[in-house]
Protein backbone atom coordinates (compact mmCIF):
# COMPACT_ATOMS: atom_id res chain seq x y z
CA UNK A 1 0.00 0.00 0.00
CA UNK A 2 2.94 2.58 0.11
CA UNK A 3 2.29 3.19 3.59
CA UNK A 4 5.40 4.01 5.46
CA UNK A 5 5.26 1.92 9.06
CA UNK A 6 6.39 2.60 12.27
CA UNK A 7 6.99 0.01 14.80
CA UNK A 8 7.41 -0.34 18.94
CA UNK A 9 9.15 -2.82 20.59
CA UNK A 10 10.13 -3.26 24.31
CA UNK A 11 13.51 -4.17 25.58
CA UNK A 12 12.77 -8.09 25.47
CA UNK A 13 12.25 -7.00 21.74
CA UNK A 14 14.99 -5.16 20.96
CA UNK A 15 17.02 -6.20 18.12
CA UNK A 16 13.64 -8.53 16.50
CA UNK A 17 13.27 -8.43 12.89
CA UNK A 18 10.27 -6.77 12.00
CA UNK A 19 12.06 -3.68 13.91
CA UNK A 20 14.45 -3.64 10.77
CA UNK A 21 11.45 -3.86 8.23
CA UNK A 22 9.28 -0.33 9.41
CA UNK A 23 10.42 2.63 8.11
CA UNK A 24 11.12 3.58 11.99
CA UNK A 25 11.19 2.03 14.84
CA UNK A 26 11.30 3.07 18.83
CA UNK A 27 11.90 1.53 22.18
CA UNK A 28 8.53 2.18 24.71
CA UNK A 29 9.58 0.03 27.92
CA UNK A 30 10.65 -2.74 29.83
CA UNK A 31 10.14 -6.19 29.00
CA UNK A 32 6.58 -6.78 31.62
CA UNK A 33 3.98 -5.67 28.97
CA UNK A 34 2.74 -3.07 31.66
CA UNK A 35 5.96 -1.32 30.80
CA UNK A 36 5.95 -1.70 26.73
CA UNK A 37 2.90 -3.58 25.20
CA UNK A 38 0.51 -2.36 27.50
CA UNK A 39 1.44 1.19 28.23
CA UNK A 40 -1.21 3.27 26.62
CA UNK A 41 0.55 6.45 27.24
CA UNK A 42 3.85 5.52 25.68
CA UNK A 43 1.91 4.41 22.51
CA UNK A 44 0.51 7.30 21.75
CA UNK A 45 3.00 9.25 22.73
CA UNK A 46 5.37 7.61 20.08
CA UNK A 47 2.96 7.59 17.79
CA UNK A 48 2.74 11.05 17.74
CA UNK A 49 6.13 12.02 17.35
CA UNK A 50 6.40 10.03 14.72
CA UNK A 51 3.47 11.41 12.88
CA UNK A 52 1.93 8.96 12.53
CA UNK A 53 -1.78 8.89 11.16
CA UNK A 54 -3.13 5.54 12.86
CA UNK A 55 -2.58 2.76 15.14
CA UNK A 56 -3.06 -1.30 13.94
CA UNK A 57 -2.90 -3.28 17.39
CA UNK A 58 -2.36 -6.14 16.38
CA UNK A 59 -4.50 -9.11 17.81
CA UNK A 60 -3.44 -8.85 21.47
CA UNK A 61 -2.42 -6.58 23.96
CA UNK A 62 -4.64 -3.75 23.75
CA UNK A 63 -6.69 -4.88 20.88
CA UNK A 64 -10.12 -4.97 22.44
CA UNK A 65 -9.54 -1.66 25.14
CA UNK A 66 -12.25 0.14 24.60
CA UNK A 67 -10.11 3.01 26.49
CA UNK A 68 -6.95 2.61 24.19
CA UNK A 69 -9.60 2.90 21.17
CA UNK A 70 -10.86 6.07 22.72
CA UNK A 71 -7.64 7.25 23.89
CA UNK A 72 -5.97 6.77 20.11
CA UNK A 73 -9.41 8.78 19.06
CA UNK A 74 -8.92 11.58 21.46
CA UNK A 75 -5.38 12.11 20.23
CA UNK A 76 -6.57 12.99 16.80
CA UNK A 77 -5.31 9.34 15.65
CA UNK A 78 -7.35 6.72 13.40
CA UNK A 79 -7.42 3.13 15.70
CA UNK A 80 -7.57 -0.02 12.49
CA UNK A 81 -10.39 -1.58 14.35
CA UNK A 82 -13.58 -0.83 15.75
CA UNK A 83 -14.80 2.07 17.70
CA UNK A 84 -14.19 2.50 21.24
CA UNK A 85 -18.13 2.78 21.91
CA UNK A 86 -18.39 -1.24 19.96
CA UNK A 87 -15.53 -2.27 21.76
CA UNK A 88 -17.25 -1.51 24.93
CA UNK A 89 -20.78 -3.12 23.96
CA UNK A 90 -19.49 -6.35 22.42
CA UNK A 91 -17.04 -6.39 25.46
CA UNK A 92 -20.65 -7.00 27.55
CA UNK A 93 -20.83 -10.52 26.42
CA UNK A 94 -23.96 -11.18 28.09
CA UNK A 95 -25.69 -8.35 27.17
CA UNK A 96 -24.74 -9.21 23.33
CA UNK A 97 -25.81 -12.75 23.42
CA UNK A 98 -29.12 -11.01 25.12
CA UNK A 99 -29.54 -8.88 21.87
CA UNK A 100 -28.58 -11.62 19.58
CA UNK A 101 -32.03 -13.73 21.34
CA UNK A 102 -34.13 -10.47 20.88
CA UNK A 103 -33.61 -10.87 17.36
CA UNK A 104 -33.82 -14.65 16.80
CA UNK A 105 -30.16 -16.01 16.45
CA UNK A 106 -29.98 -19.57 18.79
CA UNK A 107 -27.85 -18.45 21.71
CA UNK A 108 -25.83 -20.37 24.35
CA UNK A 109 -26.72 -19.81 28.03
CA UNK A 110 -25.55 -16.68 29.85
CA UNK A 111 -23.88 -18.51 32.32
CA UNK A 112 -21.58 -20.55 29.68
CA UNK A 113 -18.39 -19.52 30.49
CA UNK A 114 -16.74 -21.74 28.11
CA UNK A 115 -17.77 -24.50 24.94
CA UNK A 116 -19.58 -27.44 27.10
CA UNK A 117 -18.36 -30.78 27.28
CA UNK A 118 -20.76 -32.26 24.61
CA UNK A 119 -19.81 -33.50 21.33
CA UNK A 120 -19.31 -29.82 19.64
CA UNK A 121 -17.33 -27.61 17.16
CA UNK A 122 -16.28 -24.19 17.18
CA UNK A 123 -16.90 -22.30 14.54
CA UNK A 124 -16.00 -18.45 14.01
CA UNK A 125 -17.15 -16.45 10.73
CA UNK A 126 -15.14 -13.88 8.72
CA UNK A 127 -16.78 -10.28 8.67
CA UNK A 128 -15.66 -7.06 6.99
CA UNK A 129 -17.90 -4.08 7.84
CA UNK A 130 -17.71 -0.35 6.35
CA UNK A 131 -18.70 2.64 7.75
CA UNK A 132 -21.26 2.49 5.54
CA UNK A 133 -23.41 0.17 6.30
CA UNK A 134 -21.60 -2.42 4.10
CA UNK A 135 -20.97 -5.81 5.58
CA UNK A 136 -19.82 -9.06 4.21
CA UNK A 137 -19.15 -12.20 5.18
CA UNK A 138 -15.48 -14.67 3.75
CA UNK A 139 -16.53 -17.86 5.08
CA UNK A 140 -15.85 -19.66 7.96
CA UNK A 141 -12.91 -20.94 9.69
CA UNK A 142 -13.21 -24.56 12.54
CA UNK A 143 -11.12 -24.02 15.38
CA UNK A 144 -12.10 -27.03 17.06
CA UNK A 145 -8.85 -28.37 17.81
CA UNK A 146 -7.54 -26.98 20.91
CA UNK A 147 -5.14 -27.44 24.61
CA UNK A 148 -8.08 -26.59 27.24
CA UNK A 149 -9.08 -23.26 25.91
CA UNK A 150 -6.14 -22.31 23.67
CA UNK A 151 -6.11 -22.80 19.74
CA UNK A 152 -4.07 -25.25 18.25
CA UNK A 153 -4.98 -25.59 14.61
CA UNK A 154 -7.76 -24.01 12.40
CA UNK A 155 -9.20 -24.80 8.91
CA UNK A 156 -11.25 -23.04 6.30
CA UNK A 157 -13.72 -23.96 5.04
CA UNK A 158 -15.34 -25.86 7.55
CA UNK A 159 -16.99 -28.98 6.93
CA UNK A 160 -20.21 -29.03 7.18
CA UNK A 161 -23.31 -31.10 7.22
CA UNK A 162 -25.33 -29.47 4.24
CA UNK A 163 -25.09 -25.97 2.64
CA UNK A 164 -28.41 -25.08 4.78
CA UNK A 165 -26.33 -25.09 7.76
CA UNK A 166 -23.55 -23.12 6.00
CA UNK A 167 -25.73 -20.52 4.21
CA UNK A 168 -27.62 -20.33 7.82
CA UNK A 169 -24.70 -19.76 10.09
CA UNK A 170 -22.98 -17.19 7.34
CA UNK A 171 -26.35 -15.59 7.73
CA UNK A 172 -26.60 -15.24 11.20
CA UNK A 173 -23.04 -14.10 11.25
CA UNK A 174 -23.87 -11.00 9.10
CA UNK A 175 -27.12 -10.56 11.06
CA UNK A 176 -24.93 -10.30 13.92
CA UNK A 177 -22.80 -7.68 12.11
CA UNK A 178 -25.71 -5.45 11.36
CA UNK A 179 -27.43 -5.46 15.16
CA UNK A 180 -24.32 -4.57 16.77
CA UNK A 181 -22.85 -1.80 13.93
CA UNK A 182 -20.12 -3.45 13.89
CA UNK A 183 -17.79 -1.62 11.44
CA UNK A 184 -13.44 -2.83 10.55
CA UNK A 185 -13.07 -6.72 10.92
CA UNK A 186 -13.32 -9.32 12.81
CA UNK A 187 -15.66 -12.61 13.77
CA UNK A 188 -18.65 -14.22 14.96
CA UNK A 189 -18.45 -17.59 16.85
CA UNK A 190 -20.92 -20.06 17.45
CA UNK A 191 -20.74 -23.51 18.93
CA UNK A 192 -22.09 -26.25 16.22
CA UNK A 193 -23.21 -29.61 17.51
CA UNK A 194 -23.60 -32.90 15.57
CA UNK A 195 -27.27 -32.53 14.26
CA UNK A 196 -25.99 -28.97 12.37
CA UNK A 197 -27.62 -27.16 15.51
CA UNK A 198 -25.29 -24.08 15.93
CA UNK A 199 -25.48 -21.36 19.10
CA UNK A 200 -23.83 -17.99 19.11
CA UNK A 201 -21.38 -17.64 21.31
CA UNK A 202 -19.71 -14.18 20.90
CA UNK A 203 -18.14 -11.72 18.30
CA UNK A 204 -14.28 -10.77 18.46
CA UNK A 205 -13.54 -7.04 17.71
CA UNK A 206 -10.15 -7.73 15.94
CA UNK A 207 -8.52 -9.47 13.53
CA UNK A 208 -7.99 -12.69 14.37
CA UNK A 209 -4.97 -15.24 14.67
CA UNK A 210 -6.89 -17.26 11.89
CA UNK A 211 -6.99 -14.67 9.32
CA UNK A 212 -4.30 -16.20 6.93
CA UNK A 213 -6.65 -18.89 6.44
CA UNK A 214 -9.57 -16.60 5.02
CA UNK A 215 -6.74 -14.96 2.73
CA UNK A 216 -5.74 -18.28 1.62
CA UNK A 217 -8.88 -19.14 0.36
CA UNK A 218 -10.56 -15.94 -0.42
CA UNK A 219 -7.31 -13.85 -1.43
CA UNK A 220 -8.81 -10.87 -0.36
CA UNK A 221 -5.88 -9.14 1.97
CA UNK A 222 -7.70 -8.58 5.13
CA UNK A 223 -5.19 -6.40 6.91
CA UNK A 224 -5.46 -4.11 3.95
CA UNK A 225 -9.46 -4.05 4.28
CA UNK A 226 -8.56 -3.12 7.26
CA UNK A 227 -6.66 0.12 6.89
CA UNK A 228 -8.92 1.15 3.70
CA UNK A 229 -12.00 0.97 6.34
CA UNK A 230 -10.25 3.08 8.99
CA UNK A 231 -9.53 5.62 6.54
CA UNK A 232 -13.42 5.79 5.74
CA UNK A 233 -13.15 4.28 2.71
CA UNK A 234 -15.88 1.76 1.24
CA UNK A 235 -15.35 -1.80 0.98
CA UNK A 236 -13.35 -3.07 -1.78
CA UNK A 237 -15.70 -6.47 -2.12
CA UNK A 238 -19.14 -7.08 -2.63
CA UNK A 239 -20.46 -10.29 -1.43
CA UNK A 240 -20.68 -11.63 -5.11
CA UNK A 241 -17.06 -10.84 -6.02
CA UNK A 242 -15.83 -13.35 -2.87
CA UNK A 243 -15.02 -17.17 -4.09
CA UNK A 244 -13.78 -19.53 -2.11
CA UNK A 245 -10.38 -21.74 -3.54
CA UNK A 246 -9.62 -24.84 -1.98
CA UNK A 247 -8.78 -25.67 1.45
CA UNK A 248 -6.14 -24.08 3.98
CA UNK A 249 -5.09 -25.56 7.40
CA UNK A 250 -3.00 -23.15 9.93
CA UNK A 251 -1.05 -25.08 12.99
CA UNK A 252 -0.08 -22.62 15.55
CA UNK A 253 3.67 -23.25 16.52
CA UNK A 254 4.12 -22.69 20.45
CA UNK A 255 6.78 -22.80 22.76
CA UNK A 256 5.93 -25.56 24.92
CA UNK A 257 6.68 -29.25 25.37
CA UNK A 258 3.19 -31.27 25.17
CA UNK A 259 4.60 -34.30 26.46
CA UNK A 260 5.25 -32.61 29.49
CA UNK A 261 1.94 -30.77 30.37
CA UNK A 262 2.15 -28.07 27.67
CA UNK A 263 5.37 -26.84 29.83
CA UNK A 264 6.46 -23.31 28.49
CA UNK A 265 9.71 -23.48 27.38
CA UNK A 266 11.07 -20.14 26.54
CA UNK A 267 14.67 -19.98 25.39
CA UNK A 268 17.34 -18.92 22.70
CA UNK A 269 16.82 -20.24 18.63
CA UNK A 270 19.98 -22.36 18.03
CA UNK A 271 18.73 -23.47 14.98
CA UNK A 272 16.35 -23.11 12.43
CA UNK A 273 14.60 -23.50 9.41
CA UNK A 274 11.02 -22.97 8.31
CA UNK A 275 9.39 -24.56 5.29
CA UNK A 276 8.41 -22.94 2.23
CA UNK A 277 7.06 -24.21 -1.37
CA UNK A 278 3.77 -24.24 -3.04
CA UNK A 279 0.63 -23.91 -1.16
CA UNK A 280 3.14 -22.80 2.13
CA UNK A 281 3.09 -19.78 4.07
CA UNK A 282 4.64 -18.76 7.32
CA UNK A 283 3.67 -15.76 9.23
CA UNK A 284 6.61 -15.34 12.21
CA UNK A 285 9.71 -13.44 13.40
CA UNK A 286 11.80 -16.32 14.27
CA UNK A 287 15.63 -16.62 13.41
CA UNK A 288 18.71 -17.96 14.68
CA UNK A 289 19.22 -16.47 17.92
CA UNK A 290 16.68 -15.28 18.83
CA UNK A 291 15.48 -14.92 22.28
CA UNK A 292 11.41 -16.67 23.05
CA UNK A 293 10.30 -14.01 26.42
CA UNK A 294 9.14 -15.85 29.01
CA UNK A 295 6.70 -12.51 29.36
CA UNK A 296 4.47 -12.69 26.10
CA UNK A 297 2.39 -15.12 24.59
CA UNK A 298 4.52 -18.41 23.73
CA UNK A 299 2.95 -18.54 19.93
CA UNK A 300 6.18 -18.22 17.56
CA UNK A 301 5.36 -19.21 14.40
CA UNK A 302 2.04 -19.93 12.42
CA UNK A 303 2.44 -22.49 9.51
CA UNK A 304 -0.37 -22.12 6.96
CA UNK A 305 -0.59 -24.13 4.19
CA UNK A 306 -3.71 -24.34 1.03
CA UNK A 307 -4.89 -26.90 -1.28
CA UNK A 308 -7.15 -28.12 -3.63
CA UNK A 309 -8.82 -30.38 -1.33
CA UNK A 310 -8.54 -30.86 2.31
CA UNK A 311 -6.69 -34.09 1.98
CA UNK A 312 -3.83 -31.91 -0.26
CA UNK A 313 -3.78 -29.00 2.30
CA UNK A 314 -3.04 -32.23 5.09
CA UNK A 315 0.00 -33.72 2.78
CA UNK A 316 1.71 -30.32 2.43
CA UNK A 317 1.64 -29.60 6.20
CA UNK A 318 2.36 -32.74 6.84
CA UNK A 319 5.65 -31.97 4.82
CA UNK A 320 5.45 -28.40 5.87
CA UNK A 321 6.25 -29.89 9.57
CA UNK A 322 8.79 -32.13 8.03
CA UNK A 323 10.71 -29.76 7.05
CA UNK A 324 10.28 -27.46 10.36
CA UNK A 325 13.59 -27.48 12.42
CA UNK A 326 13.29 -25.37 15.87
CA UNK A 327 16.38 -26.06 18.29
CA UNK A 328 17.00 -24.68 21.73
CA UNK A 329 13.29 -24.93 22.54
CA UNK A 330 11.02 -27.15 22.77
CA UNK A 331 7.53 -26.77 20.71
CA UNK A 332 4.30 -28.35 19.63
CA UNK A 333 5.78 -29.18 16.27
CA UNK A 334 5.25 -32.93 17.15
CA UNK A 335 1.95 -33.07 18.31
CA UNK A 336 0.59 -30.97 14.80
CA UNK A 337 2.96 -33.64 13.13
CA UNK A 338 0.84 -36.57 14.95
CA UNK A 339 -2.24 -34.82 14.10
CA UNK A 340 -2.01 -34.60 10.71
CA UNK A 341 -1.97 -38.67 10.77
CA UNK A 342 -4.54 -39.27 13.46
CA UNK A 343 -7.82 -41.47 11.32
CA UNK A 344 -9.91 -39.36 13.88
CA UNK A 345 -8.45 -36.08 12.69
CA UNK A 346 -8.39 -37.00 8.86
CA UNK A 347 -11.81 -38.51 8.78
CA UNK A 348 -12.89 -35.02 10.25
CA UNK A 349 -14.24 -36.51 13.83
CA UNK A 350 -13.19 -34.10 16.20
CA UNK A 351 -14.67 -32.09 18.95
CA UNK A 352 -13.45 -29.03 21.61
CA UNK A 353 -12.42 -31.66 23.87
CA UNK A 354 -10.40 -33.75 21.34
CA UNK A 355 -6.90 -33.18 22.26
CA UNK A 356 -7.44 -32.99 25.99
CA UNK A 357 -9.24 -36.77 26.10
CA UNK A 358 -6.82 -37.89 23.10
CA UNK A 359 -3.62 -36.48 24.28
CA UNK A 360 -1.47 -39.86 25.35
CA UNK A 361 -2.98 -41.71 22.33
CA UNK A 362 -1.64 -38.53 20.03
CA UNK A 363 1.56 -38.82 21.55
CA UNK A 364 2.26 -42.49 21.75
CA UNK A 365 4.57 -42.52 18.48
CA UNK A 366 6.30 -39.64 19.66
CA UNK A 367 7.28 -41.26 23.00
CA UNK A 368 7.96 -44.54 21.50
CA UNK A 369 10.55 -42.85 19.92
CA UNK A 370 9.40 -40.88 16.57
CA UNK A 371 11.27 -37.30 16.19
CA UNK A 372 11.28 -34.46 13.93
Amino acid sequence: MEIETVAVFSEADRGAFYTTLATQSFCIGGAHPDQSYLNQNALITTALSANCDAIHPGFGFLAENADFARLVRDNELRFIGLSAECIAKLGDKNATRDLMRRHGLPVIPNSEKRAPDTHVRHIEIQILADNRGNVIHLGERDCTLRWRQQKMLEEAPVQLPDDATRCSMREAALMAAKLSEYVNAGSVEFLLDDTGAFSFIEMNPRIQVGHPLTEMITGVDLIREQIRIAAGETLSYRQEDIHFKGHAIECRIYAEDPANGFTPCPGTIEHLHLPSGLGVRVDSDLHSGYVVSPYYNLMIAKIITHGHTRNEAIMRMRRALEETIISGIDTNTILHYLLMYNPDYLANHTDTSFVENNLDKLLRPFKGGITL
